[in-house]
């Protein structure tokens, strides 16, 4: 250690660079490697993957990801269909992260896995684990079962706890990753698009999954599921009832030889024994069966020790686990500070107005919101061709795609300066006789404007320009209108797109990989709307060779309101729960 210790600095973090995390703990033994490893991992954001592609229960997969990791992890995102006992890999993680390591699992019956350059929608069990050392991670469950608080200010009130004194609360909080399970999409809208108000610029992202866990800490344990732990969440002792059960009753060799009665004995000695039967020979007591049956099991008595130990070290684990098990409720994880994550989202959709012409909005109103509604919506009355032709809204959809027997699935609305088309989803509700209706965005509630709608909020004492300014910003006038159907093809092309884009606009960041949240109608089968296995994360592995990238098929997607056309790969804010989308969390070094 001595010479260790007399190498340069700059040599020192050159070796330290390569040592996994679990060495880099064993390297801690003196202040100076203590202060060069921190000084190493604060410079360098990490993210590795492992999977069952590669071999190996949930200790060995756990394992193998720590080994390829050289910085401590505070942050793991697990991935999981059944296959493996969730206790096998829960007590993994127990032994082998640290504590303060906040985890966050989904069950599907799909999972995405992309883990050496291997696409696959066959795995039990895949991990991603990160370092991310400038960042803070802030779980939360939050129980659907009803509670006096709502579930918005109880994730709130959990981030207010983790932000330093110094920081303002709305920006510090850079992403969201929130999964509903059950009973939770009663509350799930809801609550992401209040969060999303609260924070305006933060990327709020995930899906609706079968089931999943989140390890919480011993301070939000009791606050951030909103209902006194008494949710029905508890993963030691509620629906893994029978996973514990199973893991209890097995057990090593040696208990197992132990519980023998003689015939069991001398028979399993026959079948084991390289003797045979002849090892049986001149053998009365029944301690000496079972020393005949521990060699006929081929463990030596060190690695019956080692089972046995394992097997006491799991059990502790399990018992003592922060992990919790959500079958009903709205749960995930926020990531504040300085977090090296951006979110994409791509939806593919074609014209159906197919003569080629340009159509804009020409006068529209801003309706005031009836009871219960949480966003005023926008009254679209007349709109213009760039040929001169006027009609109103309602013989927009009637003339140009009834009338033909064409079924657009969106509308889609490009306002004045915005970057690209934001879709709205067709339905019955939307027509009137002046017009058809859109709903507005977040921060339009109680705003005026629209012709007939009053001035802007601050009423007189606006210059006219700057009520110029707001009649455009808070109408729709001037906008460019077009209607869209969902299309395969279509939704391959905007996914090359998507990808090229994100390529073109790294501007020499390094990607270290993605969480993916895909639509269930868009995969895994080749049978699905792309009609190609696993489309999304193959053209990811196809556009970024190597790279990492888990998720599963979601039952909806929780992302930035998918757009058409636009130019900026990266989105944040708008926050909506949709689908036929695909959701990345796109993980920076």
């Amino acid at each position: 250690m001595a010479n260790f210790q007399q190498l340069s600095t700059d040599v020192l973090l050159l070796v330290l660079s390569f040592i996994s995390a679990a060495d880099a703990y064993c390297a801690s033994c003196s202040r100076r490697l203590v202060y060069l490893l921190d000084e190493l991992h604060r410079l360098r954001p990490e993210l590795v993957v492992s999977s069952s592609s590669e071999g190996g229960n949930g200790d060995v997969i756990v394992r193998r990801a720590l080994g390829r990791l050289s910085s401590r992890p505070n942050v793991a995102f697990a991935f999981y269909t059944g296959g493996t006992p969730r206790n096998d890999w829960v007590a993994a993680v127990e032994m082998q992260l640290p504590k303060d390591t906040v985890i966050l699992a989904a069950q599907s019956q799909v999972i995405q896995t992309n883990a050496l350059e291997i696409v696959s929608a066959e795995e039990d069990f895949s991990i991603m684990v990160g370092s991310f050392p400038e960042a803070v991670v802030c779980p939360f469950n939050i129980s659907s079962h009803g509670s006096s608080v709502a579930p918005h200010i109880v994730v709130e009130e959990e981030l207010k706890r983790l932000t330093p004194a110094s920081a303002d609360l709305a920006t510090f909080w850079k992403v969201v990753v929130v999964y509903v399970v059950g009973n939770g999409t009663s509350i799930a809208e809801d609550c992401i698009k209040e969060l999303q108000k609260l924070h305006p610029e933060a990327s709020i992202i995930g899906g609706i999954c079968g089931g999943g866990d989140v390890r919480m800490n011993a301070a939000s344990s009791k606050v951030v599921d909103g209902n006194d732990g008494n949710d029905g969440n508890d993963g030691n002792n509620d629906d893994n009832d029978d996973n514990d059960n199973e893991e209890s009753n097995t057990k090593t060799p040696e208990e197992q030889i132990k519980d023998m009665s003689v015939r069991q004995l001398k028979n399993y000695i026959r079948m084991h024994h390289t003797d045979g039967a002849n090892a049986l020979l001149g053998v009365t007591e029944k301690s000496e069966l079972r020393a005949l049956g521990i060699v006929a099991s081929g463990f030596s008595a060190d690695e019956i020790q080692r089972q046995a130990l394992y097997k006491r070290n799991k059990a502790t684990a399990l018992r003592n686990s922060n992990v919790v098990n959500v079958t009903s409720g709205v749960f995930g994880l926020a990531l504040g500070g300085n977090v090296p994550l951006r979110s994409i989202v791509s939806r593919g959709v074609r014209s159906i107005l197919a003569d080629g012409s340009k159509y804009r909005i020409q006068t529209s109103n801003i309706e005031s919101a009836t009871l219960g509604q949480k966003k005023k919506n926008h009254m679209i009355k007349t709109i213009s061709s760039d040929d001169g032709m006027t009609m109103t809204g309602m013989q927009f959809i009637m003339n140009l795609a009834v009338e033909r027997n064409l079924r657009p699935d969106y509308i889609g609305i490009r306002r004045v300066g915005e970057d690209g088309y934001t879709l709205h989803q067709v339905h019955r509700g939307m027509l009137s006789d002046d017009g058809f209706v859109v709903e507005g965005e977040e921060g339009e509630e109680g705003k005026g404007g629209g012709k007939g709608g009053g001035k802007g909020e601050n009423g007189e004492n606006e210059e006219k320009g700057e009520e110029a300014a707001i009649h455009i910003a808070n109408t729709m006038e001037g906008a460019d209108v077009d209607m869209f159907a969902l299309d395969g093809p279509a939704c391959l092309e905007d996914l090359d797109k998507t990808l090229s884009r994100l390529k073109s606009q790294l501007n020499g960041e390094k990607l270290l990989g993605a969480l993916m949240f895909s639509c269930g109608g868009r995969g895994p089968s080749q049978r699905s709307m792309m009609k190609e296995r696993m489309a999304d994360a193959s053209h990811f592995e196809e556009k970024f060779s190597g790279l990492p990238c888990l998720g599963f098929y979601a039952g909806g997607e929780i992302g930035p309101m998918a757009k058409h056309e636009n130019k900026n790969v990266f989105q944040k804010g708008k926050v909506a729960l949709q689908g036929y989308v695909i959701c990345c969390l796109i993980v920076f070094e």
